[in-house]
């Protein structure tokens, strides 16, 4: 019974993705001679990379540092959380100004604005 639930999940999900991508300007579109990408696209690859972190760094951690990795690893979570706001303020000051520059402080400007593919 198990192996027929998750078989028929996996093939619904598939069926979803397949269904999901071939609409056309989802993940990206053409426009004025470049390829753009959408905030589904970049909100995928955020994703991915914070799914993946929150399983890499705990293990890596535990291997240097050892049992008291559980703190190391929610003192980090909140510190890099109180980081990413101030950078966030800052971003929104400097856009005030009309101030865009490059690195951390401009992601603000960028994470609403479709962004060039390659």
């Amino acid at each position: 019974m198990k192996p027929a639930v998750l078989i028929a999940l996996n093939l619904g999900l598939i069926g979803l993705f397949i269904f999901v991508l071939r609409k056309p300007g989802l993940v990206s579109y053409y426009h004025g001679g470049r390829w753009w990408l959408t905030w589904l696209s970049i909100a995928v690859l955020t994703l991915m990379d914070a799914l993946s972190s929150v399983f890499y760094a705990p293990a890596e951690a535990y291997r240097f540092i050892g049992p008291s990795t559980i703190f190391f690893v929610a003192f980090t979570s909140l510190f890099i959380q109180y980081l990413s706001t101030r950078m966030v303020e800052i971003s929104e000051i400097l856009e005030y100004h009309q101030i865009i520059g490059g690195g951390v402080y401009s992601g603000k400007s960028n994470a609403h604005e479709p962004l060039p593919a390659g």
